[in-house]
């Protein structure tokens, strides 16, 4: 092999490694807009469906806590999830989506938890305060 042909070779191999760099990235931005999105829609038909009763609010923060739990897992921090989440998405809403998610994968009631997912405090849109004890 020539010094040219080496050269060829090595450069082919660098952009091959760049382009599926930029493929994994780019299926992973996608598998978190895809998760950002299953939030916010879920929060938003669980809020519409309270007046159905508080279960269904109840399961809809369930399933909105495994989505934020799977975009942690994807190494995401919780500034990330609040990014990549409505508007009206705090810290602390994530970490009480968590703990949800958490309770409900345990088992626990709200009688156990003393507090129903729905009765834990909902912050305010301004509220900054990272409050996520898993971080």
């Amino acid at each position: 092999m020539t010094k040219s042909d080496a050269k060829v070779a090595v450069r082919r191999a660098v952009l091959e490694a760049q382009t599926q760099r930029r493929r994994a990235r780019r299926e992973r931005e996608d598998r978190i807009s895809g998760l950002a999105v299953e939030v916010s829609v879920t929060l938003a038909s669980g809020q519409a469906a309270l007046t159905a009763g508080r279960a269904a609010l109840a399961q809809a923060e369930i399933t909105a806590g495994h989505a934020v739990e799977e975009m942690i897992a994807m190494g995401l921090s919780v500034a990330e999830v609040v990014d990549w989440c409505a508007a009206d998405m705090t810290p602390r809403i994530v970490a009480r989506l968590r703990k949800v998610a958490a309770d409900s994968d345990l088992g626990t009631t709200s009688e156990e938890t003393d507090a129903s997912p729905a009765a834990l405090p909902v912050a305010s849109p301004d509220d900054t305060e990272l409050d996520d004890p898993g971080q």
